[in-house]
């Protein structure tokens, strides 16, 4: 009895699951913002379709209006990709629109391309999280993990 306890307690436990890239030190999405966007499991592809599709010209667009020095335009466009962000959960991409924003406001603008280079990273990253949950339903946390293996290898009945 104890044993299926732990085994419950420790499958319930865990109420927020963290998203991460194996490169990364932090999370990459906002794993409460994202569980809450999965509970309607058809909205929440469906926000993830529509973020897919609008980040490249957005990114695009972000990237002519640096080359062309058009500075308010270009904070126009890693504002609105930062609120995309933030509202589909991608929290790293979120976080590095706001540098730039930063930087904009502070006219420091040299360091920006650098900055719309490592967008374009996250964002790859980002869609591979999302594509990673979409695919398998949920993206599992190690406890989850752990238990499904000891379940399955016989090790105790729970």
């Amino acid at each position: 009895q104890i044993q299926e306890k732990i085994v419950f307690w420790g499958h319930h436990a865990q109420t927020r699951t963290k998203y991460i890239v194996h490169n990364q030190k932090e999370p990459i999405l906002d794993a409460v913002k994202v569980e809450e966007l999965k509970s309607d499991q058809d909205l929440f592809y469906e926000l993830i379709d529509l973020y897919k599709n609008e980040v490249s010209p957005l990114i695009q667009k972000a990237t002519d209006h640096y080359a062309s020095h058009h500075w308010m335009e270009l904070k126009r466009d890693v504002h609105n990709l930062k609120g995309m962000s933030a509202n589909v959960g991608a929290r790293k991409v979120a976080d590095a629109c706001k540098e730039i924003e930063n930087k904009i406001k502070n006219n420091h603008f040299e360091a920006i391309i650098s900055d719309l280079e490592n967008i374009v990273h996250l964002l790859g990253d980002t869609l591979i999280e999302f594509e990673k949950i979409k695919s398998d339903g949920i993206y599992e946390i190690p406890l989850e993990k752990m238990i499904r293996t000891l379940r399955t290898e016989n090790v105790y009945q729970a």
